[in-house]
């Protein structure tokens, strides 16, 4: 594992939800001389391929932003979206805004600030490990577990600020893992 657990590493992590197809609110403002249905799920995104039935008898399917759009000549104008949603408008009249909008930021660390970082290396037939802090200073005492696929280990002993395993034999993966925190090294045994 390298060594510097202060650092931390960000990646943002941005998404937006698909547009629904389940109209739930409506809402209808003139644009000029055409009249803008906004069609909404039940959790605010665009209900977007849904075909809206304008009073005037046009009849529009809402784009992906939820939006279908009729001439509107005339001063006032219903809409209905299959399950029953309605709206109306009148020209000169703002529709009400929308009650809540669904947005949210969300940081997600890729390698989680820890207290501790292990050291390890695999040198002269065994393996050998310290904890330090996360300035780089030993932390000797630390309880450590260690776990062999392939290699046979022979008992951990203490050596210095660490400690060590006799390699008895075979190939494979070691992990240190320091027992208070989770935070183990890998090391390749050949």
């Amino acid at each position: 594992m390298a060594r510097g657990a202060g650092r931390s590493q960000e990646a943002p992590l941005r998404f937006a939800l698909a547009p629904g197809s389940q109209v739930a609110t409506l809402t209808l403002r003139r644009d000029r001389q055409v009249w803008v249905a906004e069609a909404r799920t039940v959790d605010g995104r665009p209900a977007a391929g849904a075909p809206l039935r304008f009073g005037g008898g046009a009849v529009a399917t809402t784009d992906d932003r939820g939006e279908a759009r009729a001439p509107g000549p005339v001063a006032a104008e219903t809409v209905v979206a299959p399950g029953g949603a309605r709206a109306a408008g009148w020209a000169g009249v703002a529709p009400p805004p929308a009650p809540f909008e669904l947005s949210r930021t969300v940081q997600v660390a890729l390698r989680p600030a820890s207290p501790v970082d292990v050291v390890a290396r695999v040198d002269t037939g065994a393996v050998w490990w310290h904890v330090e802090d996360a300035a780089g200073r030993p932390l000797p005492g630390r309880r450590v577990a260690l776990r062999a696929d392939g290699v046979e280990l022979g008992p951990a002993e203490r050596d210095g600020d660490g400690g060590r395993a006799v390699i008895r034999g075979g190939r494979g993966l070691v992990a240190i893992v320091d027992v208070d925190t989770g935070v183990a090294a890998i090391v390749e045994v050949r």
